[in-house]
């Protein structure tokens, strides 16, 4: 008998006068206080300088001690790359007044303190503040992560941070503080993208910065502009500019740099008031104009479009931080994605979207922001936003006395004066100078040109035109009804002569058709082999059948499922092949029974298991797709191997979801579920290709077995697992996760977090 191999998967604080004093971060070395407010005169001491003082208030001891007397400041400021403590108490009286201490170090770090003197106004003693707001590209759905971090005077987190969610799918969400200053906002989550009018396929992260000065409640949004613009703000603030000068002049520099709308529009806001869902106004009117011009340029650019939109905005805002401009070709092609643009149906696509969760706000109109030809003249002014040369005011361009249909007027042609209603036509010039629509008839078969208005398909052949009789075989159209021959006789023409049969030369197949279960043939010409065919196998997890003509499980093979298995009592004595006959038990070797966990992958099975219990249930282990078993020694090339195929969308990207690691998409060790999660369970964790999802889980949660062995020798063979697994702790090289990348084992080998699926054929 052989046993098989098992393995299972700063803060220091004070209080000082009632309030609390928390040291600094143990990385940095660094901590920085307030120290509450008297009434008086101002103070201030350097580590190793000299006293001043007005009132009767002062700090002295290298940073140990602040306190400030009536309306007066008083600082303290050790910076000789020790570990020093931060200010040991405040006044006790007077109103009015602000006293702070400063400590950094490089050390094992400072400490620091808010503590407020009686009657003062030392921060952060403002009482209880609620930030409420919104995260907006679209808006954020439901469960969208916000953390909201202090930060120092230069922009940078000193340490607490405050997480919550957003509340539903407009994106808003609420937090509470017992914080006075400025914080940075961090939000990641799914969105609703009004260029497609769909959720996102992807995540994406915005940030901004927010100053909190009263308590109560106060809004805040999350946005394109504050993100576009918060790496400037931030480098600004290290230049030693104000917040509010800094955030007001990143946001005019944002506002020149990308181009979209005129050059001289101010919102009259700043970026952190602007609300895509608050209302049709000019200020709301240009965040929505920019998150779809950013939008579609992303889409421009191809590729997963989500990752696009986030490695865009990046690309702005690092630019933006550098000197304050957008680069030429960043902004060459947000003019193209303007132009491009289709505004109304981005407009529609958000309002059915905010029809759809019940909100009553009025999509701003980005038509009053854009001027799609740039000719000065924004959409809503412009009566032909496409062309530069004509708007209100200026529509007749060829002076022949008629204005521009799109402006109004009857001018079929208005660059050119010889076209106009009531002008004479002159027959055989294939010009429709009356603008009747029908311009003229050039091969006199009483048809004239689609081209200019009229119905004949082929205004230079008399024999091509509505109406004429068809002849069958020649290939040729000539009742220009767009289909053109049938030359297999099957009532359909072919795809190339306008009609809808894939092989003209075969008279069984075309549009329409019947699919012929396993015969390999497209029979209804929709590009799809066997589609609608059901997949073989007899029990476990339902099957999906791909592109490449063939099925695979969509979820990995479940406990219970394997439990339902061993129930027929398959003779492990009898029906293995050869490399397998020292295995004398399919019973998992762990984590058995399933108990509560029916759902949850089957573990502790080695390569004999998984290989059985596919040919138990009419399938087989997942290996080449050309049939048989993958190549164990080019084991990272992944064109012909089944599994690899339904992981990548075939080739298509690098993980199941996408081209951009995902920690949250799938149960991996950066999950933190440090388990395995019942199959399907994480909806993300597939395709975003309708031809390809309904496939779960296949990085993460557990490995699974494919049929790829170096030997025939047994139980100490080679054999290849694919996925990796929500005990990998892979750092920062993903690509251990990804789905080229593979695990090697001992065909005997059974662990708790390696299971498998099965494919056929």
């Amino acid at each position: 008998m052989v046993t098989k191999a098992c393995r299972f998967g700063l803060l220091s604080c004070v209080f000082l006068a009632g309030i609390m004093a928390c040291g600094g971060d143990r990385h940095s070395g660094r901590a920085s206080g307030f120290a509450g407010a008297g009434g008086g005169g101002t103070s201030a001491s350097d580590s190793g300088g000299s006293n001043a003082s007005t009132g009767d208030a002062g700090a002295s001891n290298g940073g140990r001690h602040a306190s400030a007397g009536a309306g007066g400041e008083a600082q303290s400021h050790p910076d000789n790359g020790e570990t020093k403590p931060s200010a040991e108490a405040a006044g006790a009286s007077g109103s009015g007044g602000d006293a702070r201490a400063h400590a950094s170090g490089g050390g094992q770090g400072g400490a620091s303190a808010l503590a407020a003197g009686a009657g003062g106004t030392g921060r952060p003693s403002i009482g209880k503040a609620t930030l409420r707001g919104a995260v907006q590209k679209g808006p954020f759905v439901l469960g969208s992560s916000v953390a909201v971090s202090e930060v120092d005077a230069s922009g940078s987190p000193s340490g607490q941070v405050y997480s919550t969610q957003t509340i539903n799918d407009l994106g808003e969400f609420s937090v509470d503080f017992d914080y006075s200053g400025f914080v940075s906002l961090e939000a990641s989550g799914f969105y609703y993208n009004e260029l497609s009018g769909t959720l996102s396929g992807a995540q994406i992260v915005l940030r901004a910065f927010h100053e909190i000065t009263i308590s109560g409640t106060q809004t805040v949004f999350v946005n394109l502009v504050t993100h576009l613009s918060y790496n400037r703000v931030k480098a600004l603030v290290g230049q030693k500019l104000s917040f509010d000068d800094a955030s007001a002049q990143a946001e005019t520099e944002l506002r020149a740099g990308l181009e979209i709308g005129l050059p001289d529009f101010d919102p009259g806001k700043q970026g952190t008031s602007l609300n895509i869902a608050g209302g049709d106004t000019d200020a709301n009117a240009y965040l929505f104009a920019v998150s779809a011009v950013v939008a579609k340029a992303a889409e421009l650019r191809g590729g997963p479009l989500d990752a696009r939109i986030q490695e865009l905005v990046n690309t702005i805002s690092a630019g933006l931080a550098s000197d304050g401009t957008v680069r030429q070709a960043v902004v060459d092609e947000l003019h193209e994605a303007q132009q491009a643009l289709d505004t109304a149906a981005v407009e529609e696509s958000f309002q059915a979207r905010l029809d759809e969760l019940g909100s009553d706000a009025e999509v701003p109109d980005i038509d009053r922001i854009l001027d799609q030809d740039f000719d000065g003249q924004v959409n809503a002014e412009d009566c032909l936003p496409a062309d530069p040369e004509r708007w209100t005011g200026h529509a007749d361009h060829d002076g022949d006395g008629h204005d521009h249909k799109g402006c109004g007027g009857d001018d079929c042609e208005d660059d050119h004066g010889e076209r106009f209603p009531g002008n004479p036509e002159v027959c055989g010039n294939n010009v429709d100078e009356d603008c009747s629509g029908a311009a003229n008839d050039a091969d006199c078969d009483g048809h004239d040109s689609k081209a200019d208005g009229g119905d004949d398909c082929d205004d230079g052949n008399d024999q091509r035109y509505p109406g004429n009789t068809e002849v069958c075989g020649n290939s040729v159209d000539e009742d220009c009804s767009g289909v053109a021959n049938d030359l297999d006789c099957d009532g359909h023409d072919a795809v190339a002569d306008g009609g809808d049969d894939c092989d003209d030369d075969n008279p069984d197949l075309f549009s329409g058709n019947s699919e012929v279960c396993g015969n390999g043939t497209d029979d209804n010409c929709d590009g799809l082999i066997d589609e609608g065919c059901p997949c073989p196998g007899t029990g476990g997890s339902a099957m999906i059948r791909l592109p490449e003509v063939y099925c695979i499980d969509s979820t990995e093979v479940t406990r219970e499922q394997y439990q339902e298995w061993l129930a027929t009592h398959p003779d492990p004595s009898s029906g293995q092949n050869d490399e397998c006959t020292w295995n004398d038990s399919y019973e998992p070797t762990c984590e058995w029974p399933p108990g509560d966990k029916a759902e949850h992958p089957v573990v502790c099975v080695d390569w004999c298991d998984a290989y059985a219990y596919c040919i138990g249930v009419g399938k087989r282990l997942c290996g080449s797709i050309d049939g048989g078993a993958s190549d164990f020694n080019d084991r990272y090339n992944v064109a012909d191997r089944q599994w690899s195929i339904a992981c990548s969308s075939s080739h298509r990207y690098e993980w199941p979801y996408g081209d951009s690691f995902q920690a949250s998409s799938c149960n991996v060790f950066d999950h933190g579920m440090a388990d395995t999660v019942p199959v399907a369970s994480l909806p993300a964790c597939q395709s975003p290709l309708s031809a390809y999802a309904g496939v779960f889980d296949m990085s993460g949660n557990v490995k699974e077995w494919e049929e790829a062995c170096n030997g025939e020798t047994g139980s100490s063979d080679h054999c290849l697992a694919r996925g990796g697994s929500f005990a990998d702790d892979v750092g920062n090289d993903y690509f251990l996760l990804d789905c080229s990348n593979s695990d090697i084992f001992d065909r005997n080998t059974a662990t708790n977090d390696l299971g498998f699926r099965c494919c056929s054929p």
